[in-house]
């Protein structure tokens, strides 16, 4: 439809042959979003032009805001449709291999317990989640349809996601060797697995260490510089410097998109780490942008823009005071409430559409912690010779109260009933599990129950030592992380709104100390008290989701994390900004 458009408008030639990148190509190949590079390519420069082209009749009413909007912001939406598909197909790359020791570790199981390649790959890709997950299915499916072997399909595929993680490479490559090993086969085994999660605690450390001058960066130039130029305000002011309130705002303007544009490029070259639970699709939750209302789901964006309007309204009133022809007299704090109602549109949006996927998923991590544990005393019991039943009757008597020690005690009484088999019993308690580690793990206990007691136990505390090594290295990499962005943290809910907000009080206070005296020293500086309020607290707001995100989705790469993060970040920097405001007026 794009292209259709742009060949009867007379724009097709925009599309030509443009240049781009390898690495352009390849991230609009990974995406599968069924279009090509020129299409792309073709967009961007079409909306650049057209931006262009909208903003033209500004020149009339100031070159510097013509210069700035009508030239810049065209070229810095040009190039974020072009970088946007790169930035895309980095964090869903990233996140396919937080999956991949996982995927290593289950094979080597698998592999240890007797099973085949395939039996082994097959389940794999059934008890993990991402894009090489999907890719593991298909090299299972491959053989299953048309005679391809395993091991090549598997080859192929540690080629392919090797070239962003080496790691998993060389752990694919090891465990297909250890079927060519008599001696040492199990010791083979697990160094595969424990290459993969040492490599990739590796990389994610490295990038940790790679991140103190691009942190810097964002700190300084894209944080604390605009934060100095709005600090002298007060002193342009008095000096009499022409200046126009707009401009200011697109100065501000223009530093948080390149604050944005800096900051995802950082995030593009983030290594991958461990992966979260999946819980942006579960059954039974609301889908994605819903939220739920009673006992109803609906769409979360009506009833933003609804708490939007009704907070916002003695601002728009503000605002229309300022139009020529309009006698309304209201405060000039007025014009906070379109900042309240930014604010809270926002919160109840990424809160109405996280707050159930983020419970769900910390009783997901509750149940992992535990069933950890509580498995330990499964294989424990079962390296002395003790049944199955009787190392879970064990277990469930011996653990402290929590989601596992009901998980086992569900599945004992369904063994004890008669209901059913012991395996079938472990599988049903599992309907309302929803994290996959841990159907993973009970599903690899059945399976090696099979091969007998002594052949279980062996099996499984070689898979939960994997798995505690995991769980370990995820934590301390989440420690080292929280040290790295605890400053910019401060700086989005504290510092930035407490220096905008001392800035409000101390233009406030320098115009009405010099009132009467404003054609002599103001020159042609026009600030509305009400519309420094609105600019400066929409800036606060921009700057805490701008260094919010940044530090969320290296931390955990999850938007629904982020959506939490959100809500709570922004009310909490508004408050400060106000506070402040308020405060020093008060005071001054």
């Amino acid at each position: 439809m794009f292209l259709w458009m742009v060949d009867k408008l007379g724009f097709s030639w925009l599309v030509g042959k443009p240049e781009y990148s390898k690495e352009f190509s390849e991230a609009i190949g990974f995406l599968r979003w069924g279009v090509s590079p020129e299409q792309v390519v073709a967009f961007s420069r079409f909306a650049m032009i057209a931006l262009a082209v909208a903003f033209a009749p500004l020149i009339i009413l100031s070159f510097q805001l013509w210069l700035l909007l009508g030239l810049v912001l065209p070229l810095l939406v040009a190039h974020l449709v072009t970088e946007h598909p790169k930035n895309i197909s980095s964090t869903l790359r990233m996140r396919a291999l937080g999956h991949s020791p996982e995927v290593v570790v289950l094979i080597a199981a698998m592999l240890r317990q007797g099973s085949n390649l395939e039996h082994a790959a097959s389940f794999a890709g059934r008890y993990t989640e991402g894009r090489l997950s999907e890719d593991l299915r298909k090299v299972v499916w491959r053989a299953m349809t048309t005679g391809e072997s395993v091991k090549d399909g598997l080859s192929r595929l540690a080629d392919d996601w090797g070239r962003f993680f080496f790691g998993f490479k060389r752990g694919v490559y090891m465990l297909l060797s250890s079927e060519k090993l008599q001696e040492n086969r199990v010791a083979r085994l697990d160094r595969a697995a424990d290459v993969v999660v040492r490599g990739m605690a590796s990389r994610m450390r490295s990038y940790v260490k790679s991140l103190k001058m691009p942190n810097l960066m964002l700190f300084s130039i894209g944080t604390v510089l605009p934060l100095v130029l709005v600090s002298l305000l007060p002193v342009v002011s008095v000096l009499g410097f022409s200046t126009h309130y707009a401009q200011i705002f697109t100065l501000l303007f223009l530093s948080l998109i390149g604050l944005y544009i800096y900051s995802g490029r950082v995030l593009s070259r983030r290594a991958a780490s461990f992966s979260e639970i999946e819980v942006e699709d579960v059954p039974g939750l609301p889908p994605r942008g819903a939220i739920r209302v009673g006992n109803v789901e609906v769409s979360a964006l009506p009833y933003a823009l609804a708490v939007f309007i009704a907070l916002s309204s003695p601002g728009f009133f503000y605002l229309l005071g300022l139009v020529p022809g309009f006698e309304i007299v209201v405060p000039d704090y007025f014009s906070l409430f379109i900042v309240a109602g930014v604010v809270a549109a926002a919160s109840l949006y990424c809160y109405g559409t996280a707050y159930l996927k983020v419970r769900l998923r910390n009783e997901a991590k509750e149940l992992e912690d535990n069933i950890v544990d509580g498995l330990y005393h499964i294989a424990s019991k079962m390296s002395e010779g003790r049944s199955a039943e009787n190392a879970l009757a064990w277990a469930s008597k011996s653990m402290p109260d929590g989601p596992a020690k009901k998980l086992f005690a569900r599945a004992l009484r369904r063994v004890r009933e008669r209901q059913t088999t012991f395996e079938e019993a472990l599988v049903q308690a599992m309907d309302d599990v929803y994290s996959k580690r841990v159907r993973s793990l009970m599903a690899a206990l059945t399976t090696s129950l099979k091969r007998g007691i002594k052949v279980a136990s062996r099996s499984l505390f070689s898979m939960l030592d994997h798995i505690n090594d995991l769980r370990e290295t995820e934590e301390s990499l989440k420690t080292e992380l929280s040290q790295v962005f605890g400053m910019m943290r401060l700086t989005a809910l504290a510092f930035s709104p407490l220096v905008c907000g001392l800035v409000v009080a101390l233009t406030s206070l320098v115009q009405s100390s010099f009132s009467g005296f404003e054609t002599i020293l103001f020159g042609a500086f026009l600030m509305p008290m009400g519309v420094l309020y609105l600019v400066l607290g929409l800036y606060v707001v921009a700057l805490s989701y701008i260094l919010t995100r940044h530090i969320s989705l290296i931390n955990n790469s999850d938007k629904v994390s982020l959506r939490m993060e959100v809500a709570r970040a922004l009310p909490l920097a508004f408050i400060v900004f106000t506070a402040t405001v308020a405060i020093s007026t008060t005071l001054l």
